[in-house]
C-alpha cells in the first residue's frame, strides 16, 4: 500500500502505511524487511523535504544491510545518504558517502 501511496505522490499516507508495515516486520523479527522499510521511509521523508529523518531512516536501514553482508542494497542507501548530505549542505559528509561504497 505505501508503494502505492508513494506513487501516487500521498506522501503521508504512504509514510503511515510504511510505518505499519515496520511495526509488522519487527513484530515478527522480520529485519531484512525491516531494512527495505526503513529504506522507503527515508525516501518519503525526503520527498517531504524533512532531511534529517531522512538520513535516520537510511542509516537504520543500512545498519541492517550491513548486519546481513547486503551490498547491492547498501549502495543504493549509501546514494541516498549522499543526496541528503548534499541537501543539509554537509558537503564534506556527501563526500564520505560517496566514497565510503567503494566495489571490492
Amino acid at each position: 500500500m505505501g508503494v502505492i501511496a508513494q506513487e501516487l505522490r500521498e506522501f503521508e499516507q504512504a509514510r503511515k502505511d510504511y510505518q505499519q508495515a515496520l511495526q509488522i516486520s519487527i513484530e515478527f523479527g522480520d529485519h531484512y524487511t525491516q531494512a527495505l522499510t526503513y529504506h522507503q521511509l527515508g525516501i518519503v521523508a525526503q520527498e517531504l523535504r524533512e532531511f534529517e529523518e531522512a538520513r535516520a531512516n537510511y542509516q537504520q536501514a543500512l545498519q541492517i544491510q550491513v548486519e546481513f553482508g547486503d551490498r547491492y542494497n547498501q549502495a543504493s542507501t549509501y546514494h541516498q545518504l549522499d543526496i541528503v548530505a548534499q541537501a543539509l549542505h554537509k558537503f564534506e559528509q556527501a563526500r564520505n558517502f560517496a566514497n565510503n561504497f567503494v566495489p571490492q
